[in-house]
């Protein structure tokens, strides 16, 4: 008995539904990128304080990128 590969397996299943299962990996790649943001702008923040900046329009795009993430 051959094996196959699960992967292989599951996607035979979804034949008919193969381009909404591309959508959703996708879509799921996207929601974890926009999640790491937050954490991307804190980490800029904490530097930029850590440093001494002191100028406001160095912080407000980072907050703005983590608002939006």
């Amino acid at each position: 008995m051959r094996k196959t590969n699960p992967l292989l397996r599951i996607w035979g299943w979804g034949k008919d539904e193969q381009g909404r299962l591309i959508g959703a990996v996708i879509s799921a790649l996207v929601a974890v990128v926009l999640g790491m943001l937050p954490y991307f702008a804190a980490e800029q923040v904490i530097i930029g304080m850590l440093a001494g900046e002191e100028d406001m329009s160095f912080y407000l795009p980072w907050l703005g990128v983590g608002l939006a993430g």
